[in-house]
């Protein structure tokens, strides 16, 4: 199989290992192609906004904040509104309590499995560029919360399954 250098610069970078898998996460299948070694710092998660659909950093979302409160053993009442309001308001189909009642219980177990650095499994993108010689970015394409608990575990590195 033949790539583009820009695939070549990429798949070095991220340690690109071809591997084919079927994921069924809840709401959709994805079939991804390969596995990364992807920081977490880069990572872009789809936002709905009253703006529209905006890529934002995991610290930047409406759950980070209250998952980082669960994670830390306070919970702070104030992000849980937002992220019930943020919940209730973009994805209205399912009850915002149950979608929080999920969320607490991802967090424990994410907290009790004593997962290592670079453990944890994400879907993503391909790594891309703002600018061809810019920093690269990857969107989340599934595991926004699991990600999000990731980084206020501070995990520096995410093993992600890329859709490409």
């Amino acid at each position: 199989m033949k790539y583009a250098l820009r695939n070549y610069l990429w798949m070095r970078k991220f340690g690109y290992k071809p591997c084919s898998h079927t994921d069924y996460t809840g709401r959709s299948t994805f079939t991804t192609h390969g596995i990364i070694r992807v920081p977490i710092n880069i990572l872009r998660i789809r936002i709905r906004t009253h703006q529209g659909l905006q890529l934002r950093k995991i610290e930047n979302t409406p759950h980070f904040k209250w998952i980082k409160s669960l994670v830390m053993g306070s919970e702070d009442e104030y992000a849980r509104r937002r992220y019930y309001e943020y919940v209730d308001t973009y994805f209205s189909i399912v009850p915002a309590d149950v979608q929080v009642k999920k969320r607490i219980k991802l967090v424990a177990s994410l907290m009790s499995s004593g997962y290592e650095d670079g453990d944890i499994t994400i879907i993503t993108g391909r790594p891309k560029r703002r600018r061809r010689i810019g920093p690269y970015f990857l969107y989340i394409i599934d595991s926004a919360h699991r990600s999000a608990c990731a980084m206020a575990l501070d995990h520096k590195y995410l093993r992600g399954r890329g859709v490409f």
